[in-house]
């Protein structure tokens, strides 16, 4: 019991650090427990978004092919652990730019959401 109540402080230390952490994602006040600023976080999903090539090297002789993936998000209250999706106006989903995937330019694969990853 003890051991199962330590990790769930210690998760909900690290999520308060990690909301903290990333001024630029605070969003609106919990409509829950009203006690603060919920956070925005990524929903992981990796959806492919887009495909194509881009040249790179000297002289951009060489062609790399790309993928982009984009995921849903959300917000996430820090107190009471409310999670409200994004939405709409029409309650259809809301995506975001989140991944890169490049299959011979050094890139790489590479995270590029903005957003907290829980």
């Amino acid at each position: 019991m003890k051991k199962t109540i330590r990790t769930i402080a210690a998760l909900a230390l690290a999520f308060v650090v990690c909301y903290a952490s990333v001024s630029s994602s605070y969003a609106y006040v919990c409509s829950r427990c009203w006690s603060g600023q919920m956070a925005e976080v990524c929903g992981q999903q990796k959806i492919l978004l887009d495909s194509g090539e881009h040249s790179y090297g000297f002289l951009g002789r060489n062609k790399c092919y790309a993928k982009y993936y984009k995921s849903r998000g959300g917000y996430v209250c820090p107190t009471c652990f409310a999670v409200e999706e994004w939405k709409d106006s029409n309650g259809g989903y809301l995506y975001h730019l989140c991944y890169e995937s490049h299959s011979k330019c050094s890139k790489g694969e590479y995270d590029v959401c903005q957003f907290i990853h829980p």
